[in-house]
């Protein structure tokens, strides 16, 4: 491992996917760096896929057979232009603009990649009077944290370093807020929300 550089940059590289080139640490190098096996990055089929992914390489708008988890939902076409594609660590998602909630001035939604069953190129969509293309908000809003009282002081410690919680205020992006406070806070699901998805798991 390269003693002149931080530990902190050469894991940010690991993170991300760095080559070991990049990192400076090889596969024979101490113990198996482990990442998330992430399921197949694609949409209900192939062709999907690629109308998906065409649409947001191009900055076109695209039609797609979606499914959200609604109760009792079933997939509808939904005409959406693609402003960002996003990598969880797990999945992926479209944050795009839906061209078909006017009342809304067509926001920003996101979709989960998966979770398109079909797609296909948005040939008729034609742009209407007074249509704003809207750009995906990047920045970083400041939140200011209030531990659960529950934590010992040791774990309250814990809890700001892994969030890198600074003065009882963290930085976190817009785009990945939801998901953020899905899993660290008690965020409430709507009713009629289908969550969790899954009820039960057992070794096979």
């Amino acid at each position: 491992m390269p003693d002149l550089v931080r530990a902190e940059t050469i894991l940010g590289l690991l993170a991300s996917g760095a080559s070991p080139q990049e990192s400076g640490l090889f596969p024979d190098d101490g113990v198996p760096i482990l990442r998330p096996h992430p399921p197949p990055a694609r949409a209900g089929t192939a062709a999907a896929t690629r109308a998906v992914l065409d649409a947001a390489v191009r900055g076109e708008p695209v039609e797609i057979l979606y499914v959200g988890l609604r109760r009792g939902g079933s997939a509808r076409w939904r005409t959406v232009w693609p402003r960002a594609l996003e990598f969880t660590g797990m999945f992926w998602r479209i944050h795009a603009q839906d061209l078909e909630d006017v009342q809304a001035h067509h926001p920003i939604k996101t979709f989960v990649l998966a979770r398109v069953l079909d797609a296909r190129p948005a040939t008729d969509w034609r742009e209407p009077a007074g249509f704003v293309p809207r750009a995906l908000v990047r920045d970083r809003r400041r939140l200011r944290v209030h531990l659960s009282d529950a934590l010992t002081a040791d774990q309250a410690t814990a809890v700001r370093n892994q969030l890198d919680i600074q003065d009882g205020v963290m930085t976190w992006p817009d785009h990945a807020l939801h998901t953020f406070r899905r899993e660290f806070t008690a965020l409430a699901v709507p009713a009629d929300v289908v969550w969790p998805v899954i009820t039960r798991l057992e070794e096979d």
